[in-house]
C-alpha cells in the first residue's frame, strides 16, 4: 500500500539491517550496501537477519602501514595484520592492496601499531579517494606511460621521480594523480615534465621543464597532486593538498 506522506523518518542510519548470506563471523569487515560495515556480536548463521554498524569508530586490525588522521583506509581480505595471524584480513592505507574502502582513520597509524581507529563511512574534506581509479604503489622512479591515465600513482619511498609522458594530441584530457603515502616529512616526491612541457594551474604560471615537488620537510601523508593534460603546453592541475613546489 502507498504511503499517505512524501517521506517518515525511518533510523538514525547508524545500522543497516542485512540477512546474511553464509555464516558470518563476529568482527568481519564486510560490505552491505555498498558500505562498510562489522559483522555484529555473536556472528550471523546464514539465511539470519542482523543489523550491522557502518558509522562510529571501529577498531580494525592494521597491516604494516603507516598513516595520518584523515587518510582514506581499504580493507584487503587476504592483508596480513601486523603481528597477527597471517592473511587473515587487515586494513591499508595502500589502494592497490585493498579489496573496499571503508572509511578514513580516526588517529595517526604508526607500522607497528597492529591496529587502526576507522572512521567507517567517513572521509576528511581535504583527503579524496578516486572511485573507478587504477591505484598503484610506487616505490622506485617510474616513466608514466598514456596506457597509465587513470591511476593514482602512491608513492611511499623518500627521492622518488615520476616522469609524465610526453604530450601530443593522444593525452589531452589525460588524468594522473600522485600522492604521497610515506609518513609525515619521510618522503621527497617528484612529478617531472619533459624539457618541452610544463605543469600550470592553481596558482602556477608554468614553466618550461619544472618539477613539481612536495618537499620532504613539509609533506605529509596522504598529499596529492592531480594533474590533467591540458591540450596546450602539457599539465593542469586540477587539485592538490599539501606544499608542492616548482622546482628545480
Amino acid at each position: 500500500m502507498a504511503m499517505s506522506l512524501e517521506a517518515q523518518y525511518y533510523s538514525e542510519g547508524l545500522m543497516i539491517d542485512k540477512t546474511a548470506v553464509g555464516i558470518l563471523t563476529a568482527g568481519d569487515v564486510v560490505q552491505v550496501a555498498g558500505r562498510a560495515a562489522i559483522v555484529p556480536t555473536g556472528g550471523l548463521a546464514s539465511g539470519a537477519l542482523g543489523s550491522f554498524p557502518v558509522h562510529g569508530i571501529a577498531k580494525i586490525a592494521a597491516a604494516a602501514v603507516v598513516g595520518s588522521a584523515g587518510n582514506v583506509v581499504w580493507w584487503n581480505e587476504d592483508g596480513d595484520p601486523y603481528g597477527g595471524v597471517a592473511a587473515g584480513g587487515a586494513c591499508t592505507t595502500k589502494g592497490a592492496d585493498g579489496d573496499f574502502v571503508i572509511g578514513s582513520l580516526a588517529a595517526n597509524l604508526a607500522a607497528t601499531d597492529g591496529y587502526a581507529l576507522v572512521l567507517l563511512n567517513e572521509f576528511a574534506p581535504d583527503q579524496p579517494y578516486w572511485p573507478g581509479m587504477t591505484y598503484v604503489t610506487k616505490s622506485a622512479g617510474y616513466s608514466i606511460l598514456i596506457t597509465d591515465f587513470g591511476s593514482v600513482f602512491q608513492v611511499d619511498t623518500d627521492t622518488v621521480i615520476l616522469i609524465l609522458p610526453t604530450w601530443g594530441t593522444t593525452m589531452d584530457g589525460g588524468r594522473v594523480i600522485v600522492q604521497n603515502v610515506a609518513a609525515d616529512g619521510a618522503a621527497l616526491i617528484s612529478v617531472s615534465p619533459i624539457a618541452a612541457d610544463k605543469i600550470k594551474g592553481a596558482g602556477w604560471a608554468g614553466v618550461d621543464d619544472k618539477d613539481a615537488r612536495n618537499t620532504k620537510v613539509t609533506a605529509k601523508c596522504g598529499d596529492f597532486i592531480e594533474l590533467v593534460g591540458d591540450g596546450v603546453d602539457g599539465w593542469f592541475i586540477n587539485s592538490k593538498r599539501g606544499v608542492w613546489a616548482a622546482e628545480p
